[in-house]
């Protein structure tokens, strides 16, 4: 076994979800701190007095009222964890929270379930190395692994339309699937290559995420300019957005080498093929958005990552995890044809506070 460590810095901003959409029942905003409270504990220790007015609040469904109260009455000595927020969620929070239309909602950073500290899973940063490894071994032969594909699916809409399925979409994905193993070399998950590579889990500092708004960037009328969707994330500090380079983490990496040399995998990886592949794969992702915003007011930040992926050496690469990464991160050159409903991909961007990139993470092997 052979055992590396993974320095990965924060490049920008990094949302990896929980799935938990949090509303102003489950958090209040103070003195600039987003506090993650347990509402069942903010109702306990409620006096008589205000116990009867959440009772009346309820009666008469004043939401309104609820919200105000639990903002009162919270004790912060006992929330899960607190984050810090821009001035923008401030500004939000402090406008929106009378109006009970607008559920202030907020998506939760990925946390440990005793701790509640963030966290980066291991499998994050695995499948980001695997699209760039998988994609750069699948350069120049798209016409001959789609064929193969194609032919060894024919017959398979009827079924699929039996079984009630959308044959078009289930096909599409057979085809992603099916192409990834031909790739690769493998038949099924075991001898899959990427079995002999382990990524750990990697804990953030306390004080790590920062609850910001995100928004959707595109050209409208000649030029970039954001929509109007609110969005608010918990996503992590970084170096571009807060000037601190000791923003990041650690993970153990592990390359069963034993597994490798008994042909229990397709084909063996070196850690000089990962580096490579992520280089080559990342760098042309951040050309892509350098392209994209050139000449607007996002252009230096695309720039600074240029110049983070032009400084890689050896023993350095970029990727780029999380939510809000972008298509062409996530998907295959060559191969690339995402679900959409028009078809249409890649004209927009989503930026941390309305100005950063997301998801760029600068790694170092050791």
């Amino acid at each position: 076994m052979q055992i590396y460590t993974l320095k990965c810095e924060m490049l920008t901003p990094v949302h990896i979800g929980s799935g938990e959409a949090l509303e102003p029942f489950d958090y209040v905003i103070r003195e600039n701190t987003f506090y993650r409270i347990a509402l069942e504990d903010c109702l306990f220790d409620l006096s008589g007095e205000d116990r009867a007015r959440f009772d009346t609040m309820i009666e008469k469904n004043d939401l309104n009222g609820i919200r105000r109260l639990i903002e009162e009455k919270a004790d912060l000595n006992k929330t899960f964890y607190t984050s810090s927020i821009t001035e923008g969620v401030q500004g939000l929070y402090r406008e929106k929270m009378g109006d009970v239309r607008n559920q202030l909602i907020v998506n939760s950073f990925i946390r440990e379930g005793h701790t509640h500290r963030a966290y980066i899973p291991g499998s994050s940063l695995k499948g980001s190395i695997r699209t760039a490894v998988v994609s750069m071994k699948g350069q120049g032969r798209r016409e001959e692994f789609s064929r193969k594909v194609e032919s060894g699916l024919k017959g398979q809409k009827s079924f699929l339309f039996e079984k009630g399925k959308r044959p078009d979409q289930e096909i599409k994905q057979q085809m992603e699937r099916d192409i990834e193993k031909l790739i690769l070399g493998h038949r099924n998950p075991q001898d899959d290559p990427f079995r002999a590579l382990k990524i750990s889990d990697a804990c953030l500092p306390g004080d790590a995420t920062v609850v910001s708004e995100v928004k959707n960037v595109g050209r409208r009328e000649g030029h970039l300019s954001p929509d109007s969707i609110q969005m608010m994330f918990e996503v992590t500090r970084s170096y571009i957005s807060d000037g601190d380079r000791s923003s990041g983490f650690e993970a153990m990496f592990a390359v069963d080498d034993d597994l490798q040399k008994a042909k229990g995998v397709s084909q063996r990886l070196s850690i000089e093929d990962i580096v490579k592949s992520c280089q080559e794969f990342y760098a042309d992702k951040a050309r892509k958005d350098h392209d994209f915003f050139e000449n607007s007011v996002y252009a230096s930040y695309a720039e600074q990552i240029i110049g983070e992926a032009q400084k890689t050496s050896s023993d350095t690469f970029l990727v780029r995890v999380g939510r809000f990464s972008g298509v062409w991160s996530v998907t295959l050159d060559e191969y690339r044809d995402p679900q959409t409903p028009k078809g249409i991909y890649g004209k927009t961007r989503n930026l941390a506070d309305g100005r950063y990139p997301m998801g760029w993470v600068k790694v170092t092997v050791s």
